[in-house]
């Protein structure tokens, strides 16, 4: 939302009047760092799109009660909190261009399941075969994601 006040430009979070700030459960079969990447990104949201303190610990607020809401633990959400406004907002503010060779790498995507971290770890540690095939070299030119 952008809002003009004594001449200056301010920005905040918009919610539509529909949004009932429902979050994924706590409890839901979903890997620990998938449940504290909701809460810092979405911190990191209202860190970046509020320009006046207020709004953002206002936000920050109606955040941490939807957490609350829907199980999560209090410490682990404030711990979160607190890692993501640690970051300047000006530097979040700033275009951070893809590393070179980010941009070609190719996605592997699959749905989460109890063993997804093994796979990757496996696919890091097979890495040398891609490299080894000229074929798959010219394929994967950079480590897939």
């Amino acid at each position: 939302m952008v809002m003009i006040k004594n001449d200056s430009l301010l920005t905040s979070v918009y919610r539509k009047p529909t949004d009932c700030l429902k979050m994924l459960h706590y409890s839901s079969f979903h890997p620990q760092h998938c449940k504290r990447g909701i809460v810092f990104s979405q911190a990191q949201r209202i860190h970046r799109l509020c320009s006046e303190q207020t709004e953002r610990t206002r936000h920050l607020n109606v955040l941490r009660d939807a957490l609350l809401t829907s199980g999560y633990d209090l410490t682990m959400v404030d711990r979160q909190m607190e890692r993501a406004i640690r970051v300047p907002r000006e530097e979040l503010l700033k275009r951070h261009p893809r590393a070179v060779g980010e941009q070609f790498r190719v996605p592997l995507v699959t749905t989460y399941f109890p063993g997804a971290e093994k796979l990757r770890h496996i696919l890091r540690n097979l890495q040398h075969i891609l490299d080894s095939d000229s074929k798959c070299r010219e394929a994967f030119p950079h480590r897939p994601l």
